[in-house]
């Protein structure tokens, strides 16, 4: 199971402390292919009836939210490495003012001024908002603040000084968070006021947290008090807050914070100092794991070592793995050591203490970790998991099975998706097909398992086969209209498999949807299709869009609207209008708020990607308005570093990190062992990060250890021809060096005063 997974299998939790820690876990996460999950999980946590865990919950969305929209509309090819696009690579830094002289198109970067004509025309929305604020429902009241938050306009930022002593509590946690994220530098004393106002209440620890996202010297410097004077209590949040601070000395407070901590705040600050990723930071991290020897806080300081990285990271972690450690912290401690990237045969021989441990993390940890330094133990311990009685071990060796890359591993995962007794396997059997590239012979495995898994999995399997692989696949396409055709019938319609159908991109797929969208009545399946058409870039009839638009749901409108907006209309942000302004439609005022801060977040970070082209051309046009130009002066625009979360440890992002954490057992395992040929290796995947695919058989004896071995290198034609065209353009440049240096000796061998034809006389002076 992902790290993703374990996490979320810990919610709802019992404890604030809990859900405060996992919600700071999920913010780091790369987005995967089902990231929804996290986001869920998120919103539960901000709709906390704990001031403490509703503000880190909020906290956490605003950081997780951007990635999760980015995989949404750009699904990524590898999802081994799915960091989808970072919003720093898609708009530079946001100047406050324009430099003085020419038009602002003109004078302003092009992914600026793109944002600053987005916010321009969400202004009527945001005005709307505004005013209509505390007349909301106390249910939308708080997502209100949430979207105000991702829409930099100066409005926004006085209007949360203005309301901040007045609104209920209920709304405190998304307006703290809005507040911070819209405090600038001449405006940071009122953030600080803010928050030393609520000191004294059982607000004022919980509210700490939202400073994270200031990261400015007067905040720091009430943190740093608040460190030393503070009691245990506000430890926590103060660790909390202090990585969002991480360029302005933020780990000198979180080494005096660590020599006096103890319990949860041990935790919130080794997740501070690893995202931190400062080497100077292991010292603290290295006390605090020698000093406190409980499990949960050592396996925080590994893998807090693991985010820092380098020489000395490596060295405190084999000193670690060396001594009498818990199970599950020697799991995390192998899994650090594989992200700092010692030697594979060192790798293996610190890991090969655990392939025999009781504890599943630990044995499944170690497997991996010997995977390119052992292969034959690994194949030994791969083999006693996928045959093992117990439903847990051998969802474990399922999840191995997503690296051990093959011909056999992928009959193996077909077999276990569509029948092993045991749901979970089944399941992570489904899931580990995600590790693979879409080959040819991936997507025709896929294709046969969307009708020979129960209809729950249905959609996962969609999800994986809808990534960019299968553009233009036509038995993709029908194979996922076919199950959408059956989903549909059997009373409910599935985003995924409709998005998946959408992403295609086969004239079948198009022809599919456009005639269910025409004909289709009921409420949930064209909202279903609306959101399909969205996320997976096709083009629907505008005409069609157009009459939802103007329907009686609320939700209905408010994904019309967004559909429009992707597509460049100058009408989407009218629509939301009375959706903001009327409160008596409760779902379609929540509706409206979720589907403006997409539109704010795809205006002002994604309008450069080629799929909005539509909308970009929208807001160039924009620019050359009157209307801009005068706002275009004024407006005030957040950098957007100010949402990135802080870099972490991501388990997620190295082969260890998704190590299965299962708790049930399941029914023997049916007999699968079977004569298999080797078989060609399955294509790696596309990815910066070069890690070997093994191509494994099984004998009748199970898994042959002699067929783990590395992929040959091998070179495609369109390579070779690349290379030989470098090769004959390295010949002509050195002819042609070797000619002018010839010149340039013939002339110099000449006597003074004559020229050649090439060199004409040098004029004389006057």
């Amino acid at each position: 199971m992902r790290y993703q997974d374990r996490l979320l299998a810990l919610l709802p939790a019992q404890q604030p402390q809990i859900a405060r820690y996992v919600a700071r876990e999920l913010e780091g996460l790369v987005p995967y292919f089902d990231s929804g999950r996290v986001m869920q999980a998120l919103e539960a946590i901000a709709a906390s009836e704990e001031p403490g865990a509703a503000i880190q919950g909020s906290s956490s969305l605003h950081r997780f939210y951007p990635s999760h929209l980015e995989g949404h509309y750009v699904p990524s090819g590898d999802p081994m490495a799915s960091r989808m696009l970072r919003p720093q690579d898609l708009v530079s830094g946001i100047k406050k003012k324009a430099a003085p002289g020419g038009p602002p198109s003109e004078r302003l970067p092009d992914t600026d001024a793109l944002a600053r004509s987005a916010v321009h025309l969400l202004e009527p929305a945001v005005h709307a908002l505004l005013d209509y604020l505390p007349r909301l429902p106390a249910e939308a009241r708080s997502r209100a603040w949430r979207t105000l938050a991702r829409i930099p306009h100066g409005a926004v930022a006085d209007s949360a000084r203005k309301l901040a002593a007045r609104q209920g509590a209920e709304a405190l946690p998304a307006m703290l968070v809005a507040a911070a994220a819209h405090c600038r530098a001449e405006k940071e004393a009122y953030l600080v006021r803010l928050v030393s106002h609520l000191e004294g209440t059982p607000l004022f620890s919980a509210a700490i947290v939202a400073l994270g996202l200031a990261p400015y010297p007067p905040v720091l410097e009430l943190l740093s008090n608040l460190a030393k004077r503070g009691t245990e209590e506000l430890h926590p949040s103060v660790a909390a807050a202090l990585e969002g601070h991480r360029e302005l000395g933020a780990r000198n407070v979180l080494a005096g914070l660590s020599r006096r901590c103890s319990g949860w705040t041990a935790l919130q600050i080794l997740q501070s100092l690893g995202r931190l990723r400062d080497p100077a930071a292991l010292a603290s991290i290295e006390s605090i794991f020698m000093e406190r020897d409980h499990p949960s806080v050592r396996e925080a300081a590994v893998r807090a070592a693991g985010s820092v990285k380098g020489p000395a990271a490596a060295q405190f972690l084999r000193r670690a793995l060396e001594g009498n450690l818990h199970p599950t912290v020697a799991a995390r401690a192998l899994q650090s050591l594989q992200s700092v990237q010692i030697d594979p045969a060192e790798l293996a021989r610190l890991a090969a203490p655990w392939l025999d441990s009781s504890d599943p993390e630990a044995a499944v940890s170690a497997l991996l970790a010997s995977l390119m330094g052992q292969e034959s133990a690994a194949a030994t311990a791969l083999k006693s998991l996928i045959r093992s009685s117990n439903g847990q071990l051998r969802s474990q060796g399922a999840y191995c099975l997503g690296y051990y890359q093959g011909r056999a591993s992928l009959e193996v995962l077909s077999y276990l998706a569509a029948r092993d007794p045991d749901p979970q396997v089944r399941h992570q059997a489904v899931t580990s097909f995600a590790t693979y590239e879409l080959t040819q012979s991936v997507r025709e495995r896929l294709t046969d398992l969307l009708e020979k898994v129960e209809p729950r999995l249905t959609p996962v399997v969609a999800s994986i086969l809808g990534r960019p692989g299968s553009a233009g696949d036509s038995r993709v396409s029908e194979a996922l209209i076919a199950a959408a055709a059956r989903a549909s019938a059997a009373g409910g319609p599935s985003v995924a498999l409709l998005t998946a159908v959408a992403r295609v991109g086969t004239a079948a797929s198009r022809e599919y949807l456009s005639g269910r969208l025409q004909e289709a009545r009921d409420s949930e399946e064209l909202l279903a299709l609306l959101e399909a058409f969205d996320a997976g870039g096709a083009a629907a009839d505008e005409a069609r869009v157009r009459e939802l638009a103007e329907s009686g749901d609320g939700r209905l409108r408010a994904a019309a609207a967004k559909l429009l907006w992707n597509q460049g209309s100058e009408s989407s942000v009218d629509l939301l209008l009375p959706l903001l302004r009327d409160g008596s439609d409760v779902a379609g005022t929540i509706a409206a708020l979720a589907v403006l801060e997409d539109m704010a977040l795809v205006g002002t970070r994604m309008a450069t990607l080629p799929r909005f082209k539509e909308l970009a051309g929208r807001l160039r046009d924009n620019l050359k308005t009157a209307a801009f130009t005068a706002m275009a002066g004024s407006a005030v625009l957040l950098a957007p570093s100010r949402e990135v979360p802080p870099p972490a440890f991501d388990p997620n992002s190295s082969l260890l990190g998704r190590s299965p954490w299962h708790e049930d057992d399941g029914a023997r395992l049916a007999d699968i062992s079977r004569s298999q040929g080797s078989g060609p290796a399955t294509p790696g995947r596309k990815s910066g990060v070069h890690r070997p695919v093994y191509q494994p058989t099984f004998t009748s004896d199970g898994l042959d250890a002699r067929a783990f071995r590395k992929r040959p290198l091998s070179i495609t034609p369109q390579a070779a021809a690349v290379a030989a065209v470098v090769v004959l353009l390295c010949v002509v440049l050195a002819v042609m060096q070797m000619s002018a240096s010839a010149l340039r000796g013939s002339a110099a061998r000449r006597p003074a005063g004559t020229a050649t034809q090439a060199e004409p006389p040098a004029e004389s002076s006057p």
